[in-house]
């Protein structure tokens, strides 16, 4: 644990940070994505994936679809994927901690709620240790990300029994999209660092980009207590490869590792194992995992359009309460269309 973790008491309610963003143009230039920069007629197309295997125009879905775009969450300050579901109607966000989050539909919300599914380019974020998601290991950086499409309502009939409060899957843009390079970096009186870079090219046949991020944030300062302990650092780096897109048949290769250390406080020295003290302790833990995905998908016109994914999800977390668990899940996965 560093010292970046401790805070003064005086603690402001305004977020301050500065973001320098330097580029490095590529071989193709890029448009914005942003909504707000789309004609009305532009905004009618805009196509979700969540209801079928290929896309679909948002308005003819049948479902209450709302969509976030990476560059609008970007320009409203948001540094996290949990932070810009606070844009969709309906969700009930609310950060525990400097790390921990609630998120989920038609309340019953927690920490712990395991009614709201969670996808990551169609690739279920499920812990079988309590059947819901883990946030911070679906926290991609908003740099790499096009959009979070949010269905609310029921959807176990398409993905399973989590999805009773509603679907949420996080879609990273296409290597064609992400070509050149970027370099954000920001700081704040509550976010200690933030570093993302990322960079991508082309070769015969495909493209692809390279990413890397490390954000640290300070901890919490608590009325009763004083500082919370509740800081975390987290680095997470990855990949994506996409080969024959121009062709209509796609092959996608991705994959990302991460690890993470934090502070959790408690005023219940009870809730450590071999606590003698009856003052208000913490500990520190820390959470690592690695996540693969291979995906074949057909062209869209063709009579029967399919896609197969193969994924590799493997989590190692220490809540630093005595309980830690090890998992790794192997899950296949076909979708045809006639």
């Amino acid at each position: 644990m560093t010292s970046s973790y401790t805070v003064s008491p005086v603690r402001h309610g305004v977020f301050l940070a500065f973001i320098l963003i330097c580029r490095v143009s590529g071989l193709h230039s890029q448009q914005s994505n942003s909504f707000f920069d789309m004609p009305l007629e532009d905004l009618l197309d805009v196509e979700v994936t969540l209801l079928k295997n290929s896309g679909q125009e948002w308005h003819r879905t049948p479902a209450a679809i709302h969509v976030v775009h990476a560059s609008d969450a970007r320009s409203s300050g948001y540094l996290s994927v949990m932070e810009s579901l606070r844009e969709v109607p309906g969700m009930h966000v609310s950060q525990v901690s400097a790390r921990t989050w609630a998120i989920s539909a038609r309340a019953f919300n927690s920490v712990y709620a395991n009614k709201q599914q969670v996808l990551v380019d169609g690739v279920e974020a499920y812990s079988p240790v309590f059947s819901g998601v883990h946030w911070d290991m679906v926290d991609l950086p908003l740099e790499i990300l096009e959009r979070v499409e949010v269905v609310r309502g029921p959807g176990a009939t398409l993905w399973g029994s989590n999805a009773v409060n509603g679907v949420i899957n996080i879609l990273t843009e296409e290597a064609a999209d992400l070509q050149g390079g970027q370099i954000t970096l920001g700081a704040g009186n509550e976010l200690d660092r933030y570093v993302s870079f990322r960079y991508g090219d082309q070769f015969d046949g495909g493209h692809y980009y390279v990413w890397a991020n490390n954000r640290a944030m300070d901890s919490n300062f608590l009325p009763s207590y004083g500082n919370a302990y509740d800081g975390f650092e987290r680095s997470i780096a990855g990949f994506r490869v996409d080969i024959g897109q121009l062709e209509g048949h796609k092959l996608t290769f991705s994959g990302r590792i991460q690890e993470s250390d934090f502070s959790i406080f408690s005023d219940n020295p009870r809730q450590f194992p071999a606590s003698i003290s009856q003052d208000p302790v913490y500990r520190v833990g820390n959470s690592s995992g690695a996540q693969l995905l291979a995906r074949y998908s057909t062209a869209e016109d063709l009579q029967l359009s399919w896609q197969l994914s193969l994924a590799y999800d493997l989590v190692d977390r220490n809540n630093a309460m005595g309980f830690e668990h090890f998992t790794d899940t192997a899950s296949i996965d076909w979708r045809g269309q006639l």
